[in-house]
């Protein structure tokens, strides 16, 4: 099963998303068939290109069945949300449909 965590922060009374943490095989198919681990793959890679393209700064940290992403400052906070939700909303979309390989859990950032 793939674990994804999405970290947010309060911000001008906003939950925003910080980062996210993608964590284990889909395991929906054998490896190098499982549609559902390629398009979370593809997703993921989306997003970091978005952040690229956008000039938003981030650290993260990406293995095999790892990908953990988390921005560096505030400074484009705003900004990262439409490709942060855009990920979101689509782990949410794989999660309504394959519920025995893809969970998703909401952390707060304490600040």
């Amino acid at each position: 099963m793939l674990k994804a965590k999405v970290l947010y922060k309060d911000k001008s009374n906003k939950q925003l998303i910080v980062g996210y943490e993608l964590k284990g095989h889909v395991g929906y198919a054998a490896s190098g068939k499982d549609i559902v681990c390629a398009g979370i793959s593809t997703a993921a890679h989306m997003t970091l290109l978005s952040l690229d393209r956008l000039g938003i700064e981030y650290d993260s940290n990406i293995s095999i069945g790892y990908n953990r992403v988390k921005l560096r400052s505030d400074t484009f906070l705003f900004t990262a949300q439409q490709p942060f939700h855009v990920l979101v909303n689509y782990l949410n979309e794989l999660m309504k449909q394959y519920p025995n390989h893809v969970s998703i859990e909401r952390l707060t950032e304490s600040l």
